[in-house]
């Protein structure tokens, strides 16, 4: 039933409307920003699209230290109206306002400045015929902010803008608007549940949310057109793996949308899974955070202060707690709960180890590592995977990731894991979901498979170094992009199919490091393809810099050509994205299994900026072999090339038992399953005992990773002798028979010490 309403009493008809044949606007309250400019005469320095669940959901131009936005208008006097706050919460920001002569845009004479706010608010400006150029920039304050409307309107009238109240269901879907006037209060929200279309048992009606996800209230002033919002979200179970985190410093946290958890003054109740589960509960108040261990309780009562800042349950398989002696914290298999309570528990120097299995994070995104020198290590790349599968509506190259390394995080490493995207590319043949973010320095990979599809890996952060060794990263479009300086050995480079039904071309890189990064460099890495047309990279950024030495091509996966469509050898794609320098684009030995080399002799690419209206550059890609030389790891990491390399070197352990280091660290296998980590001074106790399984040993490298198990490290033969078990090892070369607490010989005589 379509429903009529009316927010204020006054007739429509009885103020004056107009609009000025000078005015201008740009609203990005409810449509995405383009991710590039100039948008009908704005020009930007980069946006945020953020999803409703992400920061503060907010659209717009990105207001940091660098962002600006600029525009000119026709020399006629008016009012300059912004719509602006921070990105996240906690955050504050306030924009300056200024003009500027002559043919460079730029912040040359500030004419305003708006106060200091900590959400979304606008501020009206007034502008003179004069001020006709218009930059936009942010204050020294903290945080990013979100410029989400900017509005010029001729003349100085004020006469409040008749505008719209748009509401929809929680598909998005429109269910009618209502007209009001910029100033007015909202006075009702005209629809309930009831009208609605269906939903899930399993999800729970929210209430009414601005884009923002501010709930709507009865009383707030309209600032323009506005869009109100059903939200229907997944009703909450404590159930095994699951995490769930109240933030009560959020603006956008509602305790009454949540399902287990309530309050009552400063009582707090939890639901938890109950009999046969166990539950932590992590409460950070007033600045501390402690911790409690739950075994089986169906609730959980907490008195809290009025300056409660986050509660965080984990409902896991077991109890987690650093092994002092070893330093790694074990999680149970699959137990993706304990793995983030690890991540948020875990200190500089201290290890992470994952059994095979899967730590399914659903749709949650961004899941960060924000202490130096974490290690996190699984048990094998192919059967440790850590899985995250966003909506692909929400498909980003900075809201969706798998995994974050936060900025300026140093000393990460990563071994003998997977991480992967695993966003739905081929619904619409496109998506932007990266496995790794990685805006820290020092990053060093070993064994560790990424898959994805478009910008699985995001180096971001300029003048970092990261090193991938022996890894396979798996995608589509520009699937290794960003900045730093990255060292890629023996990596395998595998790109998938474009689209679901074949065809297209993939591009391995997008590189856009500043003049002082070193780039990409790839050497002795391998290519196999999916997709019938490969180029090695493309110009993003800045001034772009990537170069393949002695590339493997690889066609068991499928044929594949390094050439352009139209059949010409160019193996980079020409066209700059947003490149302010040319490439530095290079190519050494190419060739196949057999040696044949495919890289031809010369291949001088014709590159086009498009954007300094269609100029071209020259630039001979193949390099020589005294050229090639010159790319080492020391070039390209510096003074901390050696330090990843023995973080990357493997230990290879000992023949026997008896050789074991009494202080090295040990992981045990039995026929292939994780049994323990422990020192090597406690693996005969422990282990030496002939149970009927097969025990293998890998020692751990300083970083805390795994090398190959010995080929025998307990028993040659066993064999069973009544209630007592009789074993045979090797000991300084020689055979010696363990039965009853006591040593032989082969022969029979006993080994007395």
């Amino acid at each position: 039933m379509k429903k009529i309403f009316s927010l204020i009493a006054m007739a429509l008809v009885s103020v004056a409307m107009w609009a000025g044949s000078n005015d201008l606007l740009w609203d990005y309250s409810e449509n995405k920003i383009p991710t590039s400019g100039p948008d009908r005469g704005l020009y930007y320095g980069s946006y945020v699209n953020d999803a409703p669940s992400t920061n503060l959901g907010l659209n717009g131009v990105k207001m940091n230290s660098s962002g600006y936005a600029y525009f000119t208008k026709a020399a006629v006097a008016g009012k300059l109206k912004l719509t602006f706050g921070p990105r996240k919460s906690g955050a504050k920001v306030a924009l300056l306002v200024h003009t500027w002569s002559g043919e460079t845009p730029s912040a040359e004479t500030k004419i305003a400045e708006t106060s200091v706010v900590d959400e979304l608010q606008t501020a009206v400006i007034d502008l003179t015929a004069e001020q006709n150029n218009i930059y936009i920039t942010r204050t020294s304050t903290s945080g990013e902010g979100v410029l989400q409307k900017i509005q010029f309107r001729e003349g100085t009238d004020d006469t409040p803008e008749e505008c719209d109240i748009i509401f929809k269901d929680q598909n998005g879907k429109e269910l009618g608007r209502v007209k009001t006037y910029e100033g007015a209060a909202l006075e009702a929200i005209p629809y309930t549940e009831a009208d609605l279309p269906s939903f899930p048992d399993a999800m729970a009606f929210r209430g009414w949310f601005y884009v923002s996800n501010v709930k709507a209230k009865i009383g707030d002033i309209i600032s323009g057109n506005t869009t109100i919002q059903a939200k229907v979200t997944p009703i909450e179970y404590a159930t095994l793996g699951s995490v769930w985190t109240y933030d009560f410093t959020s603006p956008t946290f509602y305790i009454e949308d949540h399902d287990l958890i309530s309050r009552e003054g400063n009582e707090i109740t939890l639901k938890l899974a109950g009999e046969g589960a166990k539950a932590i509960v992590a409460v950070t108040d007033n600045g501390t955070r402690t911790k409690k261990e739950y075994d089986g309780d169906a609730t959980a009562k907490l008195t809290v202060s009025d300056k409660i800042q986050k509660i965080v349950v984990y409902i896991v398989k077991d109890f987690l707690a650093k092994d002092e002696k070893t330093g790694y914290y074990v999680v149970p298999a699959s137990d993706v709960a304990c793995f983030l309570l690890a991540l948020e528990d875990a200190q500089s120097g201290d290890k992470i180890f994952l059994p095979n299995g899967v730590y399914d994070l659903g749709t949650t995104c961004l899941t960060a590592i924000s202490k130096n020198n974490i290690a996190i290590v699984g048990q094998s790349m192919e059967g440790t995977v850590i899985k995250n599968a966003p909506d692909a509506k929400d498909e980003s190259i900075d809201k969706t990731a798998t995994i974050k390394i936060n900025k300026n995080v140093s000393g990460t490493y990563l071994q003998d894991l997977t991480i992967q995207n695993a966003l739905d590319y081929y619904k619409n043949d496109n998506g932007r979901a990266v496995a790794l973010w990685d805006q820290g320095t020092k990053t060093v990979c070993k064994n560790v498979r990424l898959l994805s599809y478009q910008d699985t890996y995001y180096s971001n952060l300029q003048g970092a170094v990261k090193y991938f060794e022996d890894c396979e990263i798996h995608g589509t479009v520009d699937f290794i992009c960003g900045d730093g300086s990255v060292y890629f050995k023996n990596n395998l480079l595998y790109c998938e199919k474009r689209k679901k039904n074949g065809g297209g071309s993939d591009a391995l890189t997008a590189n856009n490091g500043i003049a002082s990064d070193r780039g990409y460099v790839f050497e002795g890495c391998t290519v196999k393809s999916e997709c019938p047309t490969v180029s090695f990279g493309r110009a993003w950024n800045n001034t772009p810099t990537t170069t393949f030495l002695n590339t493997l091509v690889d066609y068991s996966a499928g044929e594949f050509s390094f050439e352009s469509s139209d059949g010409k050898i160019q193996r980079w794609t020409k066209e700059l994205m947003n490149a302010n320098a040319w490439p530095k684009f290079g190519e050494f030995n190419t060739h196949l299994a057999n040696g044949t080399v495919l890289t031809p002799a010369n291949n001088v690419v014709t590159f086009l900026d498009t954007k300094s209206g269609n100029a071209t550059q020259d630039i001979e890609t193949v390099l020589t072999a005294e050229q090639a030389a010159a790319f080492t790891m020391d070039y390209t990491l510096g003074d901390w090339s050696a330090t990843a390399a023995n973080d990357a070197k493997q230990t290879v352990c000992e023949a026997t038992a008896d050789q074991f280091e009494p202080n090295g660290l040990y992981l045990v296998e039995g026929d292939g399953e994780f049994k323990a980590i422990i020192l090597g001074s406690e693996f005969m106790d422990r282990f030496a005992v002939y149970d009927g399984v097969n025990y293998t040993a890998r020692k751990a490298n300083a970083r805390g990773g795994f090398g190959k198990p010995a080929d025998n490290i307990t028993a040659i033969d066993n064999v069973p002798v009544s209630n007592s078990y009789t074993v045979k090892i090797i000991r300084n070369g020689q055979v010696v028979i363990l039965r009853d607490n006591k040593e032989y010989s082969v022969l029979g005589t006993e080994i007395r010490h």
